[in-house]
């Protein structure tokens, strides 16, 4: 619902929950716009002793917050619906470039 809400991705909405929930400094970081969701997660992988993602995983997720902020614009500038754009980040989540 949350994700229909904001047009961002259900994954992405899911990373912040669990920011928000585990890690209240990051999500401070993240209101402040001062940390990305992947980042603030990459950090939270690193606390939980999770090993780091690859430089694949990470140039993939760092794409993705590019588009994601891209979208928003679209969206603030009328471009897009919210609709619209939470599918298009939504498919490239899916299925990315390849």
């Amino acid at each position: 619902m949350a994700a229909r809400n904001t047009g961002a991705s259900e994954r992405y909405i899911q990373y912040s929950k669990r920011i928000k929930r585990e890690a209240p400094d990051l999500a401070k970081e993240m209101s402040a716009g001062t940390l990305s969701i992947a980042a603030a997660n990459r950090e939270l992988r690193e606390r939980d002793g999770k090993p780091p993602w690859t430089d694949a995983q990470a140039r993939r997720l760092a794409m993705t917050d590019q588009l994601a902020i891209r979208l928003v614009d679209a969206v603030d500038d009328d471009v897009l619906t919210v609709e619209r754009a939470g599918r298009m980040l939504d498919l490239w989540v899916k299925y990315g470039d390849g």
